[in-house]
Order: structure tokens, then C-alpha cells, then sequence
């Protein structure tokens, strides 16, 4: 084994993440992340054919853990005002893997505002997330349209809040969503 096959392809992935976080995506290449991880760009051909696969793993760690992980971890509570409680909780990670959440957001909402191809995928991924919380919403006995726009708020309050941390504004204020959540709860036709 050489010391270019130490690295996992997960150590690239983690290291492209940090760098798009930090750069957006034009800082994510293969000689960069090489520097970063201290491995000559030889080493990153071990695990991948070519930056577009590395940004692929990057996109399917961000949708797989973003989303994926976060519906699964919700569908395993029965109560649906403990779900809500636990995605709002689970949004407002800070970190993941160690890397800015929010900054991680924001890049590849860029990413996807000039890329066709990943704006498709980050549509996708916005809806599934929209959609869910919209379901879980509907569990309270709120209609499915005004499921639909309380989903859509929370998103959009969520993004804001990624915007406000980013920009280290005062506003970053992640009662602010938890009062928002409580309020939606206390307010649900099902509990009243």
C-alpha cells in the first residue's frame, strides 16, 4: 500500500466540502484539496476519475445528510409535535463532519444558481424538504394548503437564518425559528 492509498475517498470529500464552504465551488479543486490533505493530486485519482465525481460525492453527502439522514431520524418518532421539534433542532445544527453548516448551504445555493444541472438537483432536494415538513405540518390538522405555506415560511426562515449566520449579523437568532415552531404548535387545529 502506497501513502496515496491511505487517504479514503470520504477524507477528499470532506476536505471538498470544507473548501466549498469556505470558497464556493470554484475553490474546490483537485490541487487545492491536495495541499489541504498534504498528498500529491496523484493520490485523489486512487478514489475518483476526475473533479466532476468528486463534486458529485460532495452533492450526494450534502443531500444524503441534510436530508435523507434528517427524514429518517424524524420518521423514527411516532409524536408528530416531537418530530417538528427535532427538525427544527437538527436545522439548526451549526456544524457537520465539521464544516459550516450554513456557509455549506449557501455555496451550493450559488453553485446552483449558475449550474443548470445542479440547480435541478438543489430544486429537488428544496422540495423533498418543503414537502416533508409540509406532511409532518398536516399530522397538527392544518389543511394541506396551509401546511404547504407554514412549510414554506419555516423554509425560508431557515434560509434567512443561514444568510443572518453567515454574514455574522445579529439577527442570526435561532429562537427566533424555535418561537416560530412553538407558535405553529400551539396554534394546530389538532391540538386545540
Amino acid at each position: 500500500m502506497t501513502p496515496h492509498t491511505k487517504l479514503k475517498p470520504t477524507d477528499w470529500v470532506d476536505a471538498a466540502m470544507q473548501a466549498l464552504a469556505e470558497g464556493g465551488v470554484e475553490a474546490v479543486s483537485v490541487e487545492g484539496l491536495a495541499r489541504r490533505l498534504g498528498v500529491s493530486k496523484g493520490s485523489f485519482y486512487w478514489h475518483f476519475t476526475g473533479r466532476p465525481a468528486l463534486l458529485e460525492a460532495v452533492l450526494a453527502l450534502w443531500e444524503k445528510e441534510g436530508t435523507d439522514d434528517l427524514i429518517v431520524h424524524a420518521l423514527a418518532i411516532e409524536d408528530p409535535v416531537a418530530r417538528l421539534r427535532l427538525l427544527t433542532e437538527e436545522s439548526l445544527e451549526a456544524t457537520s463532519r465539521g464544516v459550516d453548516v450554513a456557509r455549506t448551504e449557501m455555496a451550493i445555493r450559488s453553485w446552483a444558481a449558475r449550474d443548470a444541472q445542479v440547480g435541478e438537483r438543489f430544486l429537488h432536494v428544496e422540495r423533498r424538504r418543503v414537502e416533508f415538513l409540509a406532511a409532518q405540518i398536516r399530522e397538527l390538522g392544518y389543511d394541506a394548503e396551509t401546511a404547504l405555506r407554514l412549510s414554506k415560511a419555516m423554509n425560508l426562515a431557515v434560509v434567512g437564518l443561514f444568510v443572518e449566520r453567515v454574514s455574522g449579523s445579529e439577527f442570526a437568532d435561532e429562537s427566533a425559528l424555535q418561537l416560530m415552531i412553538e407558535r405553529l404548535i400551539t396554534e394546530a387545529p389538532r391540538l386545540e
